[in-house]
């Protein structure tokens, strides 16, 4: 959610996302079709993708520098992710659109 030294590109993507998805949340609650359009922006989930992009070793480097800088002090959990979504897709968040949720421990916190 902070653009960092180093990640340019990485920050303006994520930059891209959060006005893409609020220039058409914009759009669809003009035009009252009841679609509601948020963007999830998850921190480093842990899962067998990291290792296998990284390698074993760059996996645990990336994650020994992060976890310092994680508020919660732990990486999140592809389930943790999944529940943010099912709570988006469900009645109770009918009234949710426009909106960027992270799920990164608080990772954003840390960074100017």
């Amino acid at each position: 959610m902070r653009g960092g030294a180093g990640g340019s590109a990485y920050s303006a993507s994520k930059a891209a996302m959060v006005g893409l998805s609020c220039g058409y949340a914009k759009k669809f609650a003009a035009q009252g079709q009841g679609v509601r359009v948020n963007s999830l922006s998850p921190g480093l989930i842990w899962s067998d993708s990291v290792a296998d992009s990284l390698g074993e070793e760059g996996a645990e480097a990336f994650r020994a520098m992060i976890l310092p800088k994680t508020p919660l002090g732990r990486v999140g959990k592809p389930e943790e992710v999944a529940s943010v979504i099912a709570f988006l897709l469900s009645d109770a968040a009918a009234s949710v659109t426009g909106q960027t949720i992270t799920v990164s421990g608080g990772l954003e916190l840390g960074f100017p």
